[in-house]
């Protein structure tokens, strides 16, 4: 079975670079109705060469972040998107060399998406907009976002509206207002294909059959979590500078607080800046890209406690390389009966952009996480496109 997804896996990198030498057509100007597709995949070896945990110290090959997103423009304002994300469901095992464990595919999104004027509207499946350094696309180190993605939201059910000012007028730039309303997903666009972890399964990274009676926050089958987030850029005084503020209200769920593993619900608070310029002190053109970004649950996983998390980071980009530094720090306190954790992770990389659409980096990072300390090299390669076609 371990070859088959394997195989599966490596069939979906292929499926994916097929479709490259069209990344040229992504410009066109296209009248409704007409289809947008944007594929973006990891492939990622890691080799933890030293760790305090014997079981840690494996090599393991995987697909991180694989994304076929489309989108089905009806008309000039109302969208049909649908986002299948693809990657491992399931963790290594301790001591063991991973290929492709765990590979599965699932749809991530699925939604309907009106805009009219300066809003827009959104319902179905969606991911709420909350904070930003979980994102690759903002943090690219590799493996830079691993304590993040803790507390990205994904995979809801709900409905949303994003309005976006414009008061470049005014000298004060371009803004982008979200509201969402939702519950974790648990109908049938849950199910995961190729491996499908369950609740009872020892070990897994994403539930494949969620059911409301698995329990876990904003898991109520009621849009009662809420999320807002608010950022811009393009101040007149401050041009290069960029914000992002976030607040969450996640409900604990019945069957978690029936079971006692949730006693409460959690809020969430969240502020980023970045600030990019360009600079030629290294003779051509090197873009620097700094950012910071703080996150405060309280209540985490709607239990006692508060978690802190700071990330720093600065990228610098030159021709076709790009150097990432970047470092989280992960504070949780306060939880009765528990001695206060205090995780980090320092990630370093290098990339390099091979064509237009491919690109290859080498990395390093080191993590301590519950008290266990491991130092991990890795290697990617990354391949994205956008490509556009008309249906008329």
């Amino acid at each position: 079975m371990s070859r088959i997804r394997a195989g599966i896996a490596l069939a979906f990198v292929l499926v994916l670079g097929a479709h490259e030498p069209y990344a040229q057509e992504k410009k066109q100007e296209l009248v409704a109705p007409w289809i947008s597709i944007d594929a973006s995949l990891q492939l990622r070896f890691d080799w933890t060469v030293a760790s305090d945990r014997a079981g840690n110290r494996i090599k393991q090959l995987f697909i991180e972040h694989g994304d076929l997103e489309f989108g089905l423009h009806g008309t000039d304002w109302l969208t049909l998107r649908a986002h299948i994300a693809a990657g491992a469901v399931r963790p290594p095992l301790p001591g063991r060399n991973a290929w492709f464990r765990g590979f599965g595919m699932y749809m991530e999104e699925l939604f309907v998406e009106a805009h009219i004027d300066e809003a827009s509207f959104r319902i179905g499946k969606l991911n709420p907009t909350f904070a930003v350094a979980h994102n690759e696309k903002f943090l690219r180190g590799m493996g830079a976002v691993g304590l993040n993605v803790a507390y990205e939201l994904t995979e809801m059910l709900g409905f949303g509206m994003i309005l976006r000012p414009d008061l470049t007028r005014y000298g004060l730039g371009k803004h982008a207002f979200a509201v969402h309303l939702f519950s974790v997903d648990t109908t049938f666009l849950n199910h995961s294909i190729i491996t499908t972890p369950g609740s009872t399964d020892t070990s897994f990274s994403r539930l494949g059959n969620r059911r409301l009676a698995d329990g876990g926050l904003a898991n109520t089958n009621r849009p009662d979590s809420v999320a807002l987030a608010l950022a811009g850029r393009g101040f007149d005084v401050l041009p290069n500078l960029g914000y992002a503020l976030g607040f969450r209200l996640l409900r604990a769920s019945p069957a978690g607080l029936a079971a006692g593993s949730e006693t409460r619900d959690e809020t969430g608070y969240s502020v980023a800046i970045d600030y990019r310029f360009a600079t030629t002190a290294w003779g051509a053109e090197t873009r620097v890209l700094p950012l910071a970004e703080w996150v405060h649950l309280r209540n985490p996983g709607g239990n006692p406690g508060v978690t802190n998390y700071l990330t720093l980071g600065v990228g610098l980009e030159h021709g076709p390389w790009a150097l990432w530094l970047s470092g989280t720090l992960r504070d949780t306190t306060a939880v009765p009966g528990s001695a206060d954790v205090r995780d980090r992770l320092f990630a370093v990389s290098l990339d390099r952009d091979l064509t237009d659409w491919l690109k290859l980096g080498i990395g390093y990072r080191y993590q301590r996480v519950n008290r266990v300390d491991d130092h991990i090299f890795g290697l990617r390669l990354w391949v994205q496109d956008y490509i556009e076609i008309a249906l008329r």
